[in-house]
Parts: structure tokens; C-alpha cells; sequence
């Protein structure tokens, strides 16, 4: 576990990404995993993480919906300066003898 936390916190060091952690108290407000896909300005779509395979959604309301949900997570998650400092705790614990 501390191997796999440390490869997020040098993801979380590169310039094009933000890693953020929520925090289980905080709460999920999806039952379900999705990404949203941006291709360029005009094409993006939507993948919801069911099973089997997962379902593509390029409807511009699907889209908005989930663009908000997003938001909402994202501003309830601990700043990337935040994740960085719980994930260095976190790999501290894991790599303590038990």
C-alpha cells in the first residue's frame, strides 16, 4: 500500500495533475464511478463505471449533471497542497513495523 500511495504523491508532484482526496466522512453523493472526457473544446463524453462494461453518455445534460456533481466532490475533497501532506502520513503509517 505505501509503494502504491507514494506513486500517487509523484503523480500528484507532475504539472497537468491534481490529485484529491475525500475524505469517507465527507460522503459520496454517487453510488457509481464516472469520468468525464474531454476530446477538445466541442466533444466530450461521460463514462459511468457499471458493470460490465460501463456506459458512454455524450448528451449535454447527462453531461452537465455530472459536471456539477464533480464540482461538488471536488470543492467537499482536501486541496491537492492537503492530499499531498495526508498522503506522506499515510505512507509513514503503512511503512512503520507492525
Amino acid at each position: 500500500m505505501a509503494a502504491q500511495l507514494a506513486h500517487l504523491l509523484e503523480l500528484a508532484a507532475r504539472p497537468a495533475i491534481n490529485v484529491q482526496v475525500l475524505p469517507a466522512a465527507v460522503g459520496m453523493s454517487r453510488t457509481y464511478g464516472f469520468s468525464l472526457l474531454t476530446f477538445d473544446e466541442t466533444d466530450r463524453a461521460l463514462f459511468v463505471d457499471v458493470p460490465p462494461n460501463g456506459l458512454f453518455f455524450e448528451d449535454q445534460e447527462d453531461l452537465l449533471e455530472h459536471e456539477i456533481a464533480f464540482d461538488q466532490l471536488q470543492a467537499s475533497a482536501l486541496s491537492t497542497s492537503e492530499t499531498r501532506t495526508f498522503l506522506k502520513t499515510l505512507i509513514t503509517e503503512y511503512r512503520r513495523p507492525s
